[in-house]
């Protein structure tokens, strides 16, 4: 029998994976004070209205997430509307708010992370990352020990999009080299991720449950949610390396 180049390219195993970020490989929770929000702290920074801070924060988080500007910015546009004025030193201590907790959680990797990104790489697997976020929350990315794994780093910030549109995921795609048929993404399920790679055609979705199911951020439905959407679930990452070396790796569902 004739076996098709797509059904032959489905039954090969893969050989790249794309990532989340955070709550994937890296939780902020980690470090972040529980009640923490960093729109909070500003506000008082600044000095103003917390609600009303904290609803322009939220207005403005798809301009964040999609245009390169320093984020900053943002706050000192407030405060000009509002005829605040800020010295240079409380606007560097805004800055270092707005991303310390990410800061902390790119530079602080668990062991255990490290170890499974350099298996999946001694396994001969490529690797991208994909994440939301705004240029503040992950400037500390370069000096990350994760980053000299991953052959491509795609942040919507700089792209200019954001998961679930499909942009995205080709984006990423294209810089790895990489067809969605011998891909696999890994994430947390958050900003409708995963339904977004199952629609750009990755080979398989893989929700990574573990840090999500202890810092208290998803609500069971969401969780059941996610498990529903993938193909596979894990509670750590550190069971992918054998999970996707196997032939044939794919597993029921857990």
């Amino acid at each position: 029998m004739k076996v098709s180049a797509q059904s032959h390219r489905r039954t090969r195993s893969p050989r790249y994976i794309v990532f989340d970020l955070f709550h994937t490989l890296v939780d902020p929770e980690d470090f972040r004070p529980k009640g923490f929000l960093r729109s909070e702290r500003v506000a008082t920074m600044l000095r103003v209205d917390p609600k009303a801070f904290s609803s322009y924060w939220s207005d403005t988080l798809a301009i964040r997430n999609s245009h390169p500007s320093p984020v900053v910015r943002l706050v000192e546009e407030y405060a000009s509307k509002i005829g605040r004025t800020c010295p240079p030193e409380i606007m560097s201590q805004i800055d270092y708010e707005l991303g310390r907790y990410q800061d902390q959680a790119i530079l602080s990797p668990r062991p255990q992370v490290i170890s499974a990104i350099k298996a999946l790489t001694h396994h001969g697997f490529k690797l991208g990352l994909l994440t939301n976020c705004d240029e503040r929350e992950v400037r500390e990315w370069p000096r990350s020990l994760l980053s000299a794994y991953f052959q491509a780093a795609c942040f919507s910030f700089e792209i200019g999009y954001q998961k679930p549109a499909i942009e995205a995921y080709h984006t990423v795609l294209g810089k790895l080299g990489a067809s969605a048929s011998e891909t696999v993404y890994v994430g947390d399920g958050s900003n409708n991720e995963l339904e977004g790679a199952k629609a750009a055609g990755f080979r398989s979705i893989v929700f990574m449950k573990g840090f999500v199911s202890q810092n208290g951020l998803r609500q069971p439905s969401e969780m059941e949610s996610f498990q529903r959407t993938a193909d596979i679930s894990v509670d750590t990452i550190e069971e992918l390396p054998n999970l996707l070396k196997r032939k044939p790796w794919r597993k029921p569902k857990i």
